[in-house]
C-alpha cells in the first residue's frame, strides 16, 4: 500500500495510507487513512490537484454539494469493502 506524509494545521506529521483514488465530475479525489492511536483509524477524503511541476497535492473539499456527493461515493465504497 502506498503512503505519504501529511502535516496538519498544528504542525503534527502523520503517515497517511492511500486507500484509493477516484474521479468524480472531472476532479480527482484521494481516500486515505491516518492512525489516530493503536485502536482507531481516521478515514479522510481530499481533492487531488497538480502543481505547475506536475506533482500531486491535496486540498480540502469546501463546497457542500461536492462534499455530499463524495460522501455518498465513499460510503458505497466502504459498504462494498465490508460485504466483499
Amino acid at each position: 500500500m502506498d503512503n505519504f506524509t501529511i502535516i496538519d494545521e498544528n504542525g503534527k506529521e502523520s503517515v497517511a495510507d492511500i486507500i484509493t483514488v477516484f474521479s468524480y465530475h472531472n476532479n480527482d479525489y484521494i481516500v486515505y487513512s491516518i492512525e489516530e492511536d493503536d485502536e482507531n483509524v481516521n478515514v479522510l477524503v481530499s481533492k487531488l490537484k497538480k502543481d505547475n511541476e506536475g506533482n500531486d497535492y491535496i486540498i480540502d473539499i469546501e463546497d457542500d454539494t461536492e462534499r455530499e456527493g463524495i460522501k455518498k461515493i465513499v460510503e458505497e465504497l466502504i459498504d462494498s469493502l465490508e460485504t466483499a
